[in-house]
């Protein structure tokens, strides 16, 4: 793992992506440090970081399209499964990579209460919470990016799909609003949600009778408990949604909560979004 992750960094230093998404987030950061809490006189940094949300789902895919896809590429995979590496090696040593590119810039956008500090009086515990979970969902989004791009061999195409995919779950709040709070609605998300579910399963075990039953048991379920009780599928989609998003769970760090079901949360859809990546390595290994 240790290799892989300083071939990463190798590959960061020399080239120019890296650099790209720090100065873009650095950019920002001032940017809005300035109009917020210079040009506004607010001591809250944690509406920097809020502000700066939208910026994931733009960068961070140019940042991880090129982790896995470009293995695949130049057909230098193929070295990678000759050595003797497990698949998951791999993928936590260039995700470790990505994160201390994540982290870098971070840490520098840190020094900037102590500034903001000598003007007036921030909240350091806010301001550092806030950064915390900044850090979590940079973290978390990039899984999918990881993920996206183990599933293809064209950087451009795992650009645009991770794009697509961040875009969704920044819209997530925006989405929630748009569905009903009828139980008959409800009832149709989580069927779709089902099928979602059961297309994952067939891509990961190219076995279409595996993914033909986990939709069918996933439909009869929610068919049986509808026609049982249709009252718990009232507003249940909005719930779920809420449950689900990544940048709802940032508001608690930027209310300067330490919420430790948020980072037990981030922390086990990384591992999920991980674990995924490396089934998908393996499965391209064997076949």
């Amino acid at each position: 793992m240790s290799a892989v992750y300083r071939r990463e960094m190798l590959s960061y230093r020399n080239g120019l992506v890296a650099y790209v998404f720090a100065t873009c987030l650095l950019f920002f950061a001032g940017f809005f440090t300035i109009y917020i809490n210079l040009t506004n006189r607010s001591s809250e940094f944690q509406y920097v970081l809020i502000n700066m949300g939208f910026l994931f789902f733009i960068i961070i895919p140019v940042l991880t399209m090129r982790t896995i896809a470009e293995e695949r590429h130049q057909k230098t995979d193929q070295l990678l499964y000759a050595l003797p590496l497990k698949m998951s090696d791999v993928v936590l040593g260039k995700y470790l990579a990505l994160l201390t590119v994540i982290a870098i810039p971070t840490l520098i956008i840190g020094i900037y209460p102590f500034i903001l500090s000598r003007y007036g009086s921030v909240s350091m515990g806010t301001a550092f919470t806030s950064l915390l979970g900044f850090f979590l969902l940079a973290a978390s989004l990039s899984s999918i990016g990881v993920l996206i791009s183990s599933m293809t061999d064209n950087q451009a195409l795992a650009a645009g799909l991770s794009f697509v995919v961040l875009l969704l779950v920044y819209l997530m709040e925006f989405i929630k609003t748009m569905v009903p709070g009828t139980a008959q609605a409800s009832v149709i998300a989580v069927g779709v949600l089902v099928l979602i579910l059961a297309l994952i399963v067939k891509f990961l075990t190219s076995d279409t009778f595996v993914a033909c039953c986990v939709a069918l048991i996933g439909i009869s379920v929610t068919a049986i408990c509808y026609a049982v009780k249709h009252a718990l599928f009232v507003g249940l989609f909005a719930k779920i949604i809420s449950m689900l998003s990544l940048y709802e769970r940032f508001n608690s760090f930027s209310d300067g909560v330490l919420d430790i079901t948020g980072i037990v949360y981030y922390l086990s859809f990384i591992f999920v979004m991980l674990f995924l990546s490396v089934q998908t390595l393996e499965k391209r290994r064997w076949c």
